[in-house]
């Protein structure tokens, strides 16, 4: 009789993920760690005119900086943070239909994979193309 392997829902190929969801952008603890991030305290976002679902990212250790959004950390884990971001999920069109097709989906479904772009010198991910149903 053949076998078929199982694959748990959550399982991910990549190590360096951002989660988006309801309640923010996630930064895995292999991502923040193995990039040396863990002082960092602020988070730029970027997007590109070239492409919608293309977007950029910066940290900063400073105390403010102007279009940031600051970094929380669950009580007692300094390999992990998070941010709320909610206008950037909410004012970018592309994020915004991608939240609203992932109601009710696997949650792996709102993992990417995040990487160091030398070209555009910052962290990118990109997300799928998911056309909003209401627009339509």
């Amino acid at each position: 009789m053949p076998r078929k392997l199982f694959v748990s829902s959550t399982f991910i190929e990549f190590k360096e993920y951002i989660t988006i969801g309801a309640g923010g952008l996630y930064f895995s603890a292999d991502f923040i760690k193995n990039n040396s991030l863990e002082g960092s305290t602020y988070v730029t976002f970027y997007t590109f005119e070239e492409n919608d679902y293309k977007f950029g990212i910066e940290f900063s250790k400073e105390d403010r900086i102007e279009g940031g959004f600051a970094l929380v950390r669950p009580k007692g884990n300094m390999n992990s943070f998070y941010t709320t971001a909610r206008s950037f999920t909410q004012e970018v069109v592309s994020l915004k239909n991608l939240m609203s097709s992932m109601k009710g989906k696997k949650k792996k479904n709102n993992r990417f994979e995040i990487k160091f772009d030398q070209k555009e010198g910052c962290y990118i991910f990109t997300i799928p193309n998911v056309t909003n149903e209401a627009e339509k």
